[in-house]
């Protein structure tokens, strides 16, 4: 019978090369016409009750991600969505929990409406889609070309991440989850 080690995140940062991390990669834009932003595993996106939600902005939000790179690795360390900069990190405002390795950011009004409205080839082919992600991507429900998800794989996979508000002059410009960082060692 195999044993298995289970390391907590704090035993898994505190074990970790040094890695190099890179400046913010725009892979996408997210237009938020609800006010709502939510965070959320993919596989959970219309779950009750609902993945973190935030009051934000209307708008269009730059999605940006950072890398870390190890020897012989690179993971994905930050997700972000932003309207405006620039910004700094705020507090934690919560945590997104992750089952299926991958978080994503998206107004939940227009998923739950696109959700609504998939059948089964649909709801196939978006998990099929999720499964080709590498490090980061953005997966469309349906037909609706606003019903988009940009995400990311998150760090070393499953468990719980930091979202911290982005702050300009004190108000609230956009969010940022941090997979690989010291903010996940702050909980």
């Amino acid at each position: 019978m195999k044993e298995y080690e289970v390391a907590t995140q704090g035993e898994l940062h505190r074990s970790l090369p040094k890695g190099e991390e890179s400046d913010w990669i725009e892979f996408a834009t997210l237009s938020i016409v609800s006010g709502k932003l939510r965070v959320s595993d993919p596989m959970f996106f219309r779950d009750l009750p609902p993945s973190p939600t935030f009051d934000v902005e209307s708008g269009t939000y730059r999605i940006m991600v950072k890398t870390i790179t190890y020897p012989g690795d690179r993971r994905v360390s930050r997700l972000r969505a932003i309207l405006t900069e620039p910004s700094s990190l705020g507090p934690r405002l919560d945590d997104v929990g992750v089952d299926f390795a991958q978080v994503g950011i998206f107004d939940p009004v227009v998923l739950d409406e696109a959700g609504e409205k998939m059948d089964n080839a649909e709801s196939e082919k978006m998990v099929a889609d999720l499964d080709a992600i590498q490090e980061f991507g953005v997966v469309q429900l349906g037909a609706d070309e606003r019903a988009i998800m940009p995400l990311a794989v998150s760090g070393f996979g499953d468990g719980g991440y930091p979202i911290h508000e982005l702050l300009l002059d004190g108000k609230r410009v956009g969010i940022e989850v941090v997979f690989i960082g010291l903010e996940v060692l702050a909980g």
